[in-house]
C-alpha cells in the first residue's frame, strides 16, 4: 500500500483489550499491518507527537466504539483521522467499528455517513472480520446480506443533473461560485461550452446547491423557470411559465401565453409581471439547449412566418427581459460553442453574449476525482482500491466524456457488490470506453431504425399520391400501416 502502517486502530483506553485482540488477528490471519499505540509507541518519546506521525504514516484508520463513552483523547483522534480523510479525498479510509456493548447511535456526526463494521454479536463474528479486514485493504467481499438500496442512484448516466439531484453534483464548485456571482451582478449569463461538457446540469443542479445559495442567498427564494425550446419555443416556455402559477384552466392560460410571445416582443417581460405581481420574488427564465433555436423551430402551419423570423422574435422577448425589467428579471442560457456562428447572426443576441459569456471546460483532475468518489460516499458506497485511478485514466484517454463517465459509474453502481464499486464490475462493462462504444452502436443503430422509418413512411406516402393522381380509391390507413 506505501504506508508504513494498513491501519491505524484509534479507541478508548477502556477498550483496549478488545482491540488488541482485533489487531493480533489483522497480523495474524491477515497479514497486516496495524498500528496500536501499546504495540508501537516508544518510551520516552512524545506520545502525542507519535501518534500524529503514526496517522500520517498509515493508509486507513479503524475507530472502535465500545460500551464507555469516548474520551477527549480519543474524540481528538478522531477529528485528525476525519480531517485527513476530507484532505485525501478519501483516499485515507476512515472505518468505525462497533465493539460487544457498543450501540449505535455512539456513531454520530460525520461518521454515520460511513458504513461501520459490527462487532456487537462478539470478536469471534467472521462476517464481520472479513469486512474490517476489506474496509482497510479497500476490496470488496461478499455483501453478506449488507446491500444499499437502488435509489437514490448517486450517478445519472446519460441523463442530465436536475435540481433533485443537486446534493450528487460534485466537481463543479469553483464554476457554482462564479456563475452565482456573475448571475447576482449581471440580468444575462449565456454558459458556453463543448457538447458534453456538463452546461445543462450545471444550470439545472448547480445553481440549486447549498454552495450556491452561500454565494447568493438572495437567489434562496428566486422563482426559476426553466425550458428546452424544442420545435416550439414560444409554447416550451408557456408550459414553463404555466406550471408555476396557480390556474384552473392551464391550457387556456398556455395558448394565450404561447401566442403573446409570439406576437410581442415585450410579451414575456410583461406576462410574467403580471403573473408574479403580487410576489417579490426575482425571476431567473433558463433557457437550456438554446442552440435548439436554430435548429427545431419550424414554419407555422400557414407557411405565415419563417424560422428565423420566430428566432429572432424569441431573442427579442429575452432581450427586453434583460434591458427593461429593472434587474427583477435574468435570463440564463446554455449554448453549444459549436453554435456560437449561428448565434453571432443576430444583432441583439450577439450584443447580449459579447460581455456576458461564462465559459465552461473540462473538469480539472481532482474535479474529476471529487464528481466520482463524492456520489458514491453520499449513499455510503466504496470504491475498492485502485479503482477510481483506472477511471481517471481511462476519462483522461477519452477527452470529452464527461456523459459517458457518468455512464460507465451508473453501470458500476447498478453492478455494485453490497456497498462495493468493484474492479471486476468495470473491467466487465468495459468501463469508458465500453459506454463510448455501446452509446457509438446505440447512435448508429438509432439512425437505422430512423432511416428506416423515414423510408417506409416516404413509400407510403408516394402510393397515397400516385392512387389521388390516378383516381383510384386506397384505405390511407391500411397504406402507412401495412408498409
Amino acid at each position: 500500500m506505501g504506508s508504513e502502517y494498513h491501519v491505524f486502530l484509534s479507541h478508548k483506553g477502556d477498550d483496549k483489550p478488545e482491540v488488541e485482540l482485533l489487531a493480533t488477528r489483522l497480523k495474524g490471519e491477515a497479514g497486516l499491518r496495524p498500528f496500536l499505540d501499546k504495540w508501537q509507541l516508544r518510551p520516552g518519546m512524545s506520545w502525542q507527537t507519535e501518534l500524529e506521525n503514526a496517522i500520517d504514516r498509515s493508509a486507513s484508520a479503524a475507530i472502535f466504539f465500545g460500551p464507555h463513552s469516548t474520551g477527549p483523547w480519543h474524540n481528538e483522534e478522531i477529528k485528525v483521522l476525519l480531517d485527513k480523510a476530507a484532505r485525501t479525498r478519501d483516499d485515507f479510509r476512515v472505518i468505525p467499528v462497533l465493539l460487544p456493548g457498543a450501540k449505535a447511535n455512539t456513531i454520530s456526526g460525520f461518521l454515520k455517513q460511513r458504513t461501520w463494521v459490527d462487532f456487537r454479536s462478539g470478536l469471534d463474528n467472521q462476517s464481520a472480520f472479513q469486512r474490517l479486514v476489506a474496509g482497510i485493504k479497500g476490496e470488496a467481499v461478499e455483501p453478506d446480506g449488507y446491500l444499499l438500496p437502488d435509489e437514490p442512484a448517486p450517478y445519472r448516466g446519460l441523463e442530465r443533473f436536475e435540481a433533485e439531484q443537486k446534493d450528487y453534483f460534485f466537481g463543479r464548485d469553483d464554476e457554482i461560485r462564479r456563475l452565482a456571482i456573475r448571475l447576482r451582478d449581471n440580468s444575462f449569463v449565456a454558459i458556453v461550452g463543448a457538447s458534453g461538457s456538463g452546461k445543462s446540469s450545471l444550470a439545472r443542479a448547480g445553481l440549486r446547491t447549498d454552495l450556491a445559495l452561500q454565494e447568493v442567498p438572495q437567489f434562496r427564494d428566486c422563482q426559476i423557470i426553466t425550458c428546452l425550446p424544442g420545435g416550439d419555443a414560444f409554447r416550451a416556455l408557456a408550459e414553463q411559465i404555466a406550471t408555476a402559477v396557480r390556474s384552473t384552466d392551464r391550457i387556456t392560460m398556455v395558448d394565450n401565453l404561447a401566442e403573446r410571445l409570439k406576437t410581442r416582443t415585450d410579451g414575456l417581460r410583461t406576462a410574467l409581471g403580471a403573473l408574479f405581481a403580487d410576489d417579490p420574488k426575482s425571476i431567473l427564465i433558463v433557457v437550456d439547449q438554446f442552440e435548439e433555436i436554430f435548429t427545431h423551430l419550424r414554419t407555422t402551419p400557414d407557411r405565415s412566418s419563417h424560422p428565423s423570423d420566430q428566432t429572432q422574435q424569441l431573442i427579442a422577448n429575452l432581450g427586453d427581459v434583460v434591458e427593461k425589467s429593472g434587474g427583477r428579471m435574468r435570463v440564463l442560457i446554455t449554448l453549444r460553442a459549436d453554435f456560437m456562428p449561428q448565434a453571432l447572426e443576430h444583432p441583439q443576441l450577439r450584443s447580449l453574449l459579447e460581455h456576458n459569456q461564462f465559459l465552461l471546460g473540462e473538469l480539472e483532475q481532482e474535479a474529476l476525482r471529487e464528481a466520482i468518489k463524492f456520489p458514491a460516499r453520499k449513499v455510503g458506497a466504496f470504491f475498492e482500491n485502485g479503482l477510481v485511478e483506472i477511471i481517471l485514466r481511462d476519462v483522461d484517454q477519452q477527452r470529452g466524456s464527461l456523459p459517458l463517465l457518468q455512464h460507465a459509474l451508473k453501470e458500476l453502481w447498478q453492478d455494485r457488490r453490497g456497498p462495493w464499486l468493484t474492479l471486476d464490475a468495470y473491467e466487465k462493462s468495459g468501463g469508458v470506453a465500453g459506454a463510448l462504444r455501446r452509446r457509438a452502436q446505440y447512435t448508429y443503430e438509432k439512425k437505422l431504425q430512423d432511416d428506416q422509418h423515414r423510408g417506409r413512411l416516404a413509400y407510403a406516402t408516394l402510393i397515397v399520391e400516385y392512387c389521388d393522381r390516378s383516381h383510384r380509391s386506397v384505405d390511407r390507413s391500411t397504406v402507412y400501416l401495412n408498409t
